[in-house]
């Protein structure tokens, strides 16, 4: 009789498209952009993200979203 394999195998996180225009690159779903364009958004609006999205109300983090989005190089 011939093993199987018991182990799960894990499942892949959602993916989506970075929101920076014109990366292609992928990230996970809960992430706004990917890692590289990510480090290209200024310390104090990534700061700003992230205050906002641990408690801060939902206009605040769209606020801060689209100011991260916009900081970006064009």
């Amino acid at each position: 009789m011939a093993k199987t394999d018991s182990k799960p195998k894990p499942v892949p996180a959602a993916m989506k498209n970075c929101m920076r225009r014109g990366c292609e690159k992928s990230c996970r779903e809960k992430y706004i952009m990917c890692f590289d364009c990510w480090g290209l958004v200024p310390k104090a609006t990534r700061d700003r993200v992230w205050r906002a999205s641990r408690g801060g109300d939902r206009r605040e983090r769209i606020a801060a979203v689209r100011a991260a989005i916009e900081s970006l190089p064009k």
